[in-house]
């Protein structure tokens, strides 16, 4: 287990969903972490998308109010795309990942002040379900019986909360998030805004971004996901505009 080789080997680019009307995303994320402050951090590494690659920071508050801040060419070609409306603030930062051990990464984000790191494992368990989970099918995402499987694999047999994998996001298109692999994260800290947010814990109830509810435990994930195109004309509109700003 190297996910620092592994994941600074991903080609960075352009790429499409073979399914017909959507778009898609594919790298690693923090899917949530939760701290002792009550805060809840996580982050999303796009090395590739229908938009290029982006880097994206989600905060919520311990009052429940989520922020998403974005290291893309567009706000509208990133996270906020999908779960902006959900979200008080959705802003532009400068955001850095990097790679301290074969298993450690430490974030840093100018606005909101972030350092963040956090590094992860896997047992015996986890090692054989990501093995097989891996293995499948792009095709196995399709069928809602099979996504509600692994939602609830993952609450009552990896016990890291529930899970919501597929539904209408808040940007209002459908979607299914596909980690192929988790990790939990051992180990974290953060200080933001000069603040230490504590020990990494298990949340109480699962964060909520909309609809969708988040893992209570802190989990990493490597795969993708596939969300319907809303609006042909509009996303046309964006691969110009990124293309245009990357001449």
């Amino acid at each position: 287990m190297n996910l620092a080789s592994e994941l600074t080997a991903i080609e960075q680019g352009v790429i499409r969903s073979p399914w017909e009307g959507h778009e898609t995303v594919r790298g690693f994320a923090v899917m949530s972490l939760p701290f002792e402050s009550g805060d809840v951090l996580a982050s999303r590494t796009i090395p590739q998308s229908d938009f290029g690659p982006y880097s994206t920071l989600w905060h919520r508050r311990p009052d429940g109010r989520w922020s998403i801040h974005v290291d893309a060419p567009l706000l509208e070609v990133a996270c906020p795309r999908y779960w902006g409306p959900a979200a008080v603030e959705n802003a532009f930062a400068d955001i850095e990942l990097s790679w301290t051990g074969p298993n450690t990464a430490r974030m840093t984000v100018d606005a909101p002040a972030l350092e963040w790191t956090f590094s992860m494992s896997q047992g015996p368990l986890l090692a054989v379900l990501n093995a097989l989970h891996a293995a499948l099918p792009l095709g196995s995402w399709r069928p809602r019986v099979l996504v509600a499987a692994r939602e609830w694999l993952a609450e009552h047999v990896l016990r890291v909360g529930r899970i919501d994998l597929a539904g209408r996001l808040p940007g209002g298109m459908n979607g299914t998030m596909m980690p192929a692999r988790i990790y939990r994260i051992h180990d974290a800290a953060a200080r933001l805004d000069g603040v230490d947010l504590g020990r990494p814990v298990r949340a109480d109830a699962p964060p909520r971004l909309g609809e969708f509810e988040l893992p209570s435990s802190p989990i990493f994930a490597v795969g993708g996901a596939h969300v319907e195109t809303p609006d042909r004309d509009e996303y046309e509109r964006l691969v110009r505009e990124v293309a245009r700003r990357g001449d």
